[in-house]
Parts: C-alpha cells; structure tokens; sequence
C-alpha cells in the first residue's frame, strides 16, 4: 500500500499548494477593493477624475494579476481577467472610459467581494476535500494493519475453526473497504455541491488531480487495499495444494453461506 499512501501525499501537498494560490488571490483581490473603495468618482468631466480608471487598472495590475500564480493559473490579458472576473460592460468601462463613475465603482466593490467569495468557497472544499482524504488515510491505516496481523488462510496451518475465523477477517476488512469507497463517493459529490457552477459530479477532482498519476487518489488507494486483501485470501491456494483437509471439508464448502467464496 505504500504506492497508494504516496499517492495520498501527492494529493495532500496539491490541496496545500492550492489552498496558499487561493489565499494569495484573495489577499489581492482585498488589496484591489481598498484601492476601488478609495478611487474618485465624478457624474461629469472632471480632471482629477479623468485618470481614475488607469489607476484602478494599475491596481488592478500589482494586485490580482501579480498574484503568485496568476500567470500559470490563469494566463489571461488584463480585459480577459477583468472580464472574466467581473463582467463585460465593467470591463470595457474600466479599460476604455476615463471616469469612475458611481455606477462603476459599485459594480467593482460588488464584483470584487463576489471573486473573494467564489475562492473563500473553494477553500472551504479544499478543508473539507483534505479531511476527507486524511479519513481514508487513517482507515486504511488500519485496515491494512489488520491484514497485517491475519494469517494466511489455509488449512494446512490453521485448525477449521481458525480458518474460518480468519477467512471471515478477510470478509470484514473488504466490507470495510466497500463502506468506504461508498463514503469516499459521497464526500465527493458533497464538496463539489458546496462549490456549485461546475457541469461535471467530478469537476473538483479533476482540477486538483488532473496532473496526477490519477484522478481519484483516494479511491485508487482504497481499490489497491482492497485488492490486497484478495491476494491474501488467494495465498491459501499455493498453502493448501493437495492438502487432504482442504478435499475432506469441500462439500461443506458448497453448503456453508461463511464459505461460499472459498
């Protein structure tokens, strides 16, 4: 299981590396507000208002798209990110028009809080994205503990009443891993619900791990543990070949619903 924990730890220091470009963003677009909340605004041609909309542009600049990873993230011009950001009219007023006008200025205050708002919510995913991850981590944990300390099924080493025991081991730590695939799905969809606006269940899982081995870190991690626990049980094979007590007890096999997988 240690490839899949590793994975678990890729997946942890990009729910990180996210969490800080967010609050980076955020930091920026706070910077930004303070300098819309203090530019000049004027219902008519003034001269000290006519440079208003370079200063904010500016700001606008050193700020957001001086964020730490603006350019990888996002690559945008400045219309494309005030755009994209805000909306049109604001941003052609803000790129072509010289005035701030009160309209203007409204519409950047709304805009900008709505931007730290949007990313506020997404961080807010991301805790709960790595609580959950930090679930599976620690379920696994113990899961695969226990295989640890379960002998290999087999009658050649065990008395029937100890095979049986352990077999029913087997069966419990896959059920335990069944529960969690299920509440691992569960958890998925919920913080994506939380974010909202995006068409696809897995839309989350996709932005954070698309660079990733996979996807789905976590339910890989989980389909690996599972898979360990059937080659455990399939080790039995190669203890009890020929073994005479594996034959003496078959037909109770075919009977016994505790060993209808043996």
């Amino acid at each position: 299981m240690q490839t899949g924990h590793k994975r678990l730890d890729r997946a942890e220091e990009r729910i990180a590396d996210e969490q800080s470009s967010l609050g980076a963003e955020c930091d920026a677009f706070e910077e930004f507000r303070d300098a819309v909340s203090l530019a000049r605004t004027t219902a008519g041609n003034g001269p000290e208002s006519a440079t208003e909309t370079e200063r904010l542009r500016a700001a606008y600049r050193e700020t957001v798209m001086s964020s730490p990873d603006f350019e990888e993230t996002y690559g945008e011009s400045l219309a494309e990110s005030l755009e994209n950001e805000f909306s049109a009219p604001v941003a052609n007023a803000l790129s072509f028009e010289d005035q701030v006008t009160q309209r203007l200025k409204r519409d950047l205050l709304v805009g900008t809080n709505e931007a730290i708002e949007r990313r506020e919510r997404v961080r807010e995913a991301l805790d709960a994205e790595r609580e959950s991850i930090e679930r599976v981590r620690e379920a696994l944990v113990d899961i695969d503990r226990a295989l640890a300390e379960t002998p290999v099924p087999t009658l050649r080493a065990l008395s029937f009443e100890e095979f049986l025991e352990t077999w029913e081991t087997c069966e419990e730590l896959a059920c335990r891993c069944e529960r969690l695939l299920e509440e691992r799905q569960s958890a998925i969809e919920d913080i994506q619900a939380a974010i909202g606006g995006a068409t696809s269940p897995h839309a989350l899982n996709e932005y954070l791990y698309g660079e990733l081995e996979t996807t789905y870190p976590a339910l890989e991690a989980i389909a690996r543990t599972r898979r360990s626990i059937k080659r455990h049980r399939r080790r039995r094979e190669r203890h009890d070949d020929d073994d005479p007590r594996e034959t003496s007890h078959e037909d109770g096999a075919r009977h016994s619903p505790s060993m209808a997988d043996i």
